[in-house]
């Protein structure tokens, strides 16, 4: 090509750049990009779902947090202790007469349910300790509330107004409901918040 033509090219490209004209990016470079955007968006959900998943609640999680207990294993008079969450809970099948006991004696150490079941200004009266319907069954902390140590119910003493658990510890007593009557101890034994579904206790369950 002459010099002459040459010159007349680099005009018309120069003119054409002026103009705004731009050449059209190739149709195989914008899927191409396009494409690559998409996978790493995908890739992104797929790295976060798992940390948002567990955020959320999921019948596999609430299931891993509650201790199931067969309640047709537990006589009545007789009490069987668990773990939940790391710390031990007593399950205590009362007797009739251990629930007229606990009816009867009024609190007056810890006037509060202590039930996470109930509202925290909930009066502890013994209804308010079990589940309505259900009084034969307590279910409580077996951690003594002045300490550390493990109120257990082979450790059952009598006390001038029925019977009840002894710390070994501390010495504090607390009633047939769980209640504290005397001692350092200042609260009642915490009930947990728990269920119970086809003669079993769910403690844990919402």
């Amino acid at each position: 090509m002459s010099d002459t033509g040459q010159r007349g090219d680099r005009r018309r490209r120069q003119s054409g750049d002026q103009n705004g004209e731009q050449p059209a990016s190739p149709p195989r470079r914008d899927f191409v990009v396009t494409a690559a955007f998409a996978l790493a968006g995908a890739g992104l959900v797929t790295a976060v779902w798992p940390f948002v998943s567990a955020l959320g609640p999921g019948r596999g999680r609430e299931e891993a947090d509650m201790t199931t207990v067969d309640l047709n294993a537990i006589p009545a008079g007789t009490a069987h202790m668990v773990a939940w969450l790391g710390r031990p809970y007593l399950i205590r099948h009362r007797t009739s007469e251990e629930v007229r006991q606990a009816k009867r004696q009024v609190p007056t150490v810890d006037l509060f349910a202590r039930n996470e079941n109930l509202d925290r200004l909930t009066g502890a009266g013994d209804e308010n300790r079990t589940l309505p319907g259900r009084p034969t069954f307590l279910v409580i902390s077996a951690q003594c509330s002045n300490g550390d140590c493990i109120v257990r119910d082979g450790e059952r003493v009598t006390l001038d107004d029925g019977l009840g658990w002894m710390c070994p510890c501390c010495a504090s007593r607390f009633d047939f409901s769980g209640r504290v009557v005397s001692g350092p101890a200042r609260q009642n034994l915490p009930v947990p918040r728990y269920k119970m579904r086809d003669g079993r206790l769910l403690i844990g369950a919402r």
